[in-house]
């Protein structure tokens, strides 16, 4: 079973009988999975946009070309945590993602950064204008694979300091710091709670309690705590490893070809024009399966970073008006 399927187990451990005959206390060992509930992602280049209810989670450095900082691109999540009683010791925690795609450019080798919030924030509110702010000091880093696949964080100490109520639980921020400074930055995309599948975000947690000696003789229990990733469906591995807007898909498609049908034409006009005059509103109407498909971007026709009316004389170019 992969992360976000565990069921809620126990291994009973009665510990062995000291030399002087005492028997210590019962120590259960619980494991325990469970999908996000609440995850959004929030982008700089579209501040004011909440992006809660997309299938995807988009994560990016800042810097484009030229040292712009206006591209970042974060992902927030949030686990209810309130079936761990206070007092257990948290053995692992491990945050779990699945790397589904990418645009522009393979993001393979790039580290990312988990880090604890400070601050509340809501699923269907979250912007980048209003994101909550992160504790300085990273919690966990993970590598982006090769392939697509599941990345995880250890976050065994903050879900200690959480259920501890030593701070409050306000989820993870997931960052790309890694400095890129030119064109084409990577945008790593990761399945969102949205999609109904096996690959939602999933935090797995392990942790111990003590309660009083038990009566009976001893016994033990024992059950698998490693993680197992159950095999994919032939559907599901070709949806997962399906290429999404990389630079081959990119350059599948001409600028100016916004409904990528392959041919820059009088099709394209109302949604250059949507672009132009409401460009948040165009990214998040052209989310999930259409925004992997064609992107927005193809609307920036003199490819000066902005998407607005300087583009108008190029677009009227390419439609040969």
């Amino acid at each position: 079973m992969n992360p976000a399927s565990y069921k809620l187990t126990a291994l009973a451990i009665l510990l062995a009988v000291a030399a002087s005959g005492t028997l210590p206390a019962q120590a259960t060992t619980v494991q325990v999975a469970g999908n996000s509930s609440r995850d959004a992602c929030v982008d700089q280049w579209a501040p004011s946009t909440n992006f809660g209810k997309i299938a995807y989670l988009r994560v990016s450095n800042g810097y484009g070309s030229g040292g712009q900082y206006r591209w970042e691109k974060r992902a927030l999540l949030w686990f209810d945590l309130s079936s761990i009683p206070q007092g257990s010791q948290i053995q692992r925690a491990e945050l779990y993602l699945y790397y589904c795609g990418y645009w522009d450019t393979n993001p393979g080798g790039r580290t990312l950064g988990c880090y604890r919030n400070k601050q509340a924030w809501g699923e269907t509110s979250a912007t980048w204008n209003n994101k909550p702010s992160h504790v300085s000091s990273v919690t966990a880093y993970s590598t982006v694979p090769s392939r697509y696949g599941w990345m995880a964080w250890w976050v065994t100490n903050d879900v200690q300091f959480m259920v501890d109520k030593q701070v409050s639980n306000y989820g993870w921020t997931i960052k790309d710091n890694k400095y890129w400074g030119k064109s084409n930055i990577p945008v790593t995309l990761f399945y969102s709670r949205e999609i109904n599948s096996s690959f939602r975000p999933c935090l797995s947690v392990t942790y111990s309690t003590r309660g009083a000696a038990p009566d009976e003789p001893d016994e033990i229990y024992e059950i698998d705590l490693e993680p197992e990733i159950e095999p994919m469906t032939e559907s599901e591995e070709q949806a997962a490893f399906e290429p999404t807007m990389d630079s081959e898909k990119q350059a599948e498609f001409e600028l100016g070809d916004l409904n990528c049908d392959g041919v820059v034409d009088a099709d394209d006009i109302d949604h250059f024009s949507q672009a132009v005059e409401a460009w948040e509103t165009y990214v998040a109407d052209h989310d999930g399966e259409l925004f992997l498909e064609c992107d927005p971007w193809l609307a920036d026709i003199n490819q000066d970073g902005e998407v607005n009316v300087l583009d108008l004389e190029a677009f009227a170019e390419l439609l040969g008006t």
